[in-house]
């Protein structure tokens, strides 16, 4: 089983350097004018890379900065293969889903079999997780909070409670595990398993920064995971494959 994971950045096309956002601030606000060709970008590497399933986060589902009737639309239209596909906003409380562009924003589960679960954690605005339920394994995609060490922490306290009620799972994509090893350990020495990384892949142009992931659970085993070049995001896409016990 092959999947894909990356943090699309909103397909905005920033290179995730400093000064590219304070260089480009108008893209944040009103778009960009190259997002048509960020989001064929993407569908290019799924065709090529042929996977069973997509992890997408940040997805514009059709606020006034895409030129799109959602972003999530316009992937399966680019796409020959055929998905089924879950996207949903990502914060929650009671003023960010209802903001004109917050609401909009979230993340998208590309599926070949199974069916999407969404969780919402208790801890954080950005609390959405996906879970993909398949007969074989679990997988989860996660986009965890950005600022706080503590409020990830919190998060994976009450995700892995989630994950560890099911046989079998798997846990990917942008962890945001910004103090880096030592965050890593700690989520290691929870879990009881070990974290997956491809490398550095934070920001795209000059990666310096492991934080999208990947582990497993007993009886899954991660094998070829490995990072695709992209110009489409801040982030790194990653692939890996599954195999069963």
């Amino acid at each position: 089983m092959d999947v894909i994971s990356v943090n699309a950045g909103y397909f905005l096309g920033y290179s995730g350097k400093h000064i590219d956002y304070l260089k480009k601030p108008w893209k944040a606000l009103l778009g960009s004018q190259e997002e048509q060709d960020n989001l064929r970008e993407l569908a290019d590497i799924i065709e090529s890379e042929d996977p069973d399933h997509v992890l997408v986060q940040e997805v514009d589902g059709g606020s006034f900065r895409s030129k799109f009737d959602g972003q999530h639309r316009k992937i399966i239209e680019n796409l020959k293969k055929g998905f089924d596909r879950s996207f949903d906003c990502k914060y929650r409380g009671s003023l960010f889903p209802r903001l004109p562009l917050f609401r909009l924003m979230g993340n998208l589960v590309l599926h070949s079999s199974g069916r999407v679960v969404n969780h919402r954690l208790g801890t954080g605005r950005k609390n959405l997780v996906q879970e993909l339920s398949l007969k074989e394994v679990s997988i989860f995609s996660l986009h965890l909070a950005t600022f706080s060490s503590t409020i990830r922490r919190k998060q994976l306290q009450e995700l892995e409670r989630i994950a560890k009620q099911r046989e079998r799972f798997v846990l990917a994509g942008d962890l945001n595990l910004h103090k880096s090893e030592k965050e890593i350990n700690r989520l290691e020495n929870q879990l009881g398993q070990v974290v997956e990384s491809p490398g550095k892949t934070f920001p795209a142009c000059d990666p310096s920064q492991k934080l999208d992931l990947v582990t497993a659970s007993q009886g899954v085993r991660i094998t070829d995971l490995h990072g695709l070049g992209n110009r489409f995001s801040d982030h790194i896409p990653i692939k890996f494959s599954l195999e069963f016990e």
